[in-house]
């Protein structure tokens, strides 16, 4: 990749990640162009002042030869259809991407945490992020929980929890999680992934860049078999001889109690 600084951005969606995404890619000194389909938001982005954002819409040619496309999740890649910008960018060649990906390019030495799963995503995450607070471990939530992974500044210390949905695993290339969670998977978001076997293949997704030194954090009920990293199942309603269970407020680990 080229020097990040003058890469031009194309960010596509200024809701709140977006917003995020243009200030993060500003104060770099990139070069961006943006537009939302929303006239509240555009007008909104069109308030902030900076130094290199021109705001254009999808009939412009310049998103036709900008180097990524930063998309918001909430626009439809595939399904029901591919909004107007996917495809632009799809016929110019050009990446598309989501903030936390553009993130992890910027700060991939940092420890990573990844949560998904249909249900439970954000108690999870919180629960985590509370954990390393009070065992002394420099954190920052963000992600899909509310705040956007791109208006934080972290740390070199800091473990970055990040609450993933399957709308943003779709647009991750080579984000690397150490420790990886993948808490279910039941029938949803179908309309913006088409099938429930696509779905699931997208949440997998979190895992796609472990090895053998990351772990990976699985229910029980879902199926390990391709994983790299060293895999730790839990369940909740099933005893398991090999892995964490829940039974009455106590967990068992690998069938005994843990003290």
């Amino acid at each position: 990749m080229s020097d990040k600084k003058k890469i031009k951005y194309g960010v596509f969606g200024l809701a709140k990640s977006g917003i995020a995404t243009l200030k993060f890619l500003d104060d770099l000194g990139c070069s961006i162009i943006a537009w939302d389909d929303s006239h509240s938001n555009l007008s909104s982005a069109r308030e902030t002042q900076y130094k290199d954002v021109t705001f254009c819409d999808i009939h412009d040619k310049k998103w036709q030869v900008i180097d990524s496309l930063i998309l918001s999740p909430g626009i439809p890649v595939n399904f029901p259809k591919p909004h107007p910008i996917v495809s632009i960018a799809q016929n110019a060649h050009i990446e598309i991407i989501c903030d936390i990906e553009l993130f992890y390019r910027h700060f991939p030495h940092n420890k990573y945490i990844g949560i998904t799963g249909t249900n439970g995503k954000s108690t999870t995450t919180k629960l985590i992020g509370h954990l390393l607070t009070e065992n002394d471990v420099p954190n920052k939530v963000v992600g899909n929980i509310g705040t956007p992974i791109l208006s934080i500044k972290p740390s070199e210390e800091d473990v970055i929890v990040i609450e993933i949905s399957s709308y943003q695993l779709d647009l991750v290339k080579i984000l690397h999680l150490n420790a990886a969670i993948l808490l279910n998977i039941t029938e949803d978001h179908l309309d913006r992934h088409g099938t429930f076997e696509n779905y699931t293949k997208i949440k997998y997704k979190i895992f796609q860049k472990q090895d053998k030194q990351d772990t990976a954090i699985i229910n029980s009920s879902l199926s390990s078999k391709n994983l790299s990293s060293k895999v730790i199942k839990f369940s909740s309603d099933t005893p398991l001889e090999d892995g964490l269970f829940l039974n009455n407020n106590t967990i068992f680990k690998n069938g005994a109690p843990v003290a």
